[in-house]
């Protein structure tokens, strides 16, 4: 995403939680969100931003969209009886591009209730997305952002439960299948459309449809084809079971590639396990990444 060259910027204070109720039944208590700021240290464990509560294993594929700086408290301008959670954050420009397009500009918490054994609640990473659960999350878009504060709305959308949003691609239909690859949303189309044609009811004829036209040919009368447009279907049928047909060769491809890379990666797995089953334990506990245990989708 664009010039990764540049560096971080940090934000002002802004809200990723609210204490109450979430708009989808659960509870976050004020006791909570006071515990994360006052433990909140990233010396000792640093909040990732992430997209949508996924962990990527490689760093090219760009899993870390920056960091949870600092945490602090206090009561919630729209409802003073209930607690904020604020936040400064150290923003990567990939995260910044997504802001700028008016992508994922809102924010849900990652909490673990008992942190490090200490009966504590802490906050082990932070999300983007379009669908908090939290009420009153500020909005990391201006226009957002302004739109809130002409019109008193205040953003409350929300996520049930955590899934991965999944864009749906739309086949140009002007450029020929040679010009650009016949996508699954093409090929579903496709197939609609084919169904179509052999599913769809006839329609009831009218006494003038059902007689054919007659036509004078050196004075003896000629009846006119009743489908003239016959060819031109069967010849529109072959092109789009041809494209079908491509697409069924891609996809064949693409699974056929799919089942290389899975061999390999037994292969590797079954020498990594085979190396560590061969070295000597040392007895040295390497340092808890936060994998487990915590509770996502505030």
């Amino acid at each position: 995403m664009g010039n990764k060259s540049r560096q971080a910027t940090e934000t002002e204070w802004r809200i990723i939680g609210v204490s109450g109720e979430t708009v989808d039944g659960r509870q976050i208590s004020a006791k909570e969100l006071e515990e994360m700021a006052a433990q909140y240290d990233p010396e000792i464990y640093g909040a990732r931003i992430n997209l949508e509560h996924f962990k990527f294993l490689f760093p090219q594929w760009d899993g870390g969209y920056g960091d949870v700086m600092a945490l602090k408290t206090e009561p919630w301008e729209k409802d003073r009886s209930k607690t904020a959670l604020l936040a400064k954050l150290s923003v990567l420009p990939a995260l910044q591009e997504l802001w700028d397009e008016g992508q994922k500009i809102y924010s849900s918490m990652e909490i673990m209730s008992n942190f490090a054994d200490t009966g504590k609640a802490y906050l082990v990473g932070l999300a983007i997305t379009d669908t908090p659960a939290s009420l009153g999350t500020t909005a990391n878009f201006s226009t957002a952002a302004k739109q809130a504060e002409t019109t008193g709305t205040i953003f409350t959308n929300y996520r049930i439960s955590e899934t991965q949003e999944v864009e749906n691609m739309s086949a140009d239909q002007n450029q020929k299948p040679a010009e650009k690859p016949l996508t699954e949303a093409a090929a579903e189309g496709l197939f609609a459309r084919l169904m179509a044609k052999f599913t769809a009811k006839e329609e009831p004829k009218t006494e003038a449809a059902e007689q054919p036209k007659e036509v004078e040919t050196d004075g003896q009368k000629d009846e006119k084809p009743e489908n003239q447009d016959y060819a031109a279907q069967i010849e529109a049928l072959q092109k789009e079971y041809a494209a079908a047909a491509k697409f069924g060769e891609l996809m064949a491809d693409k699974y056929a590639e799919q089942g290389k890379e899975l061999a390999q990666l037994k292969e590797d797995f079954a020498a990594l396990k085979d190396k560590l089953e061969k070295e000597a334990f040392s007895g040295e506990r390497k340092a808890h990444t936060g994998g487990s245990g915590a509770e996502v989708g505030w």
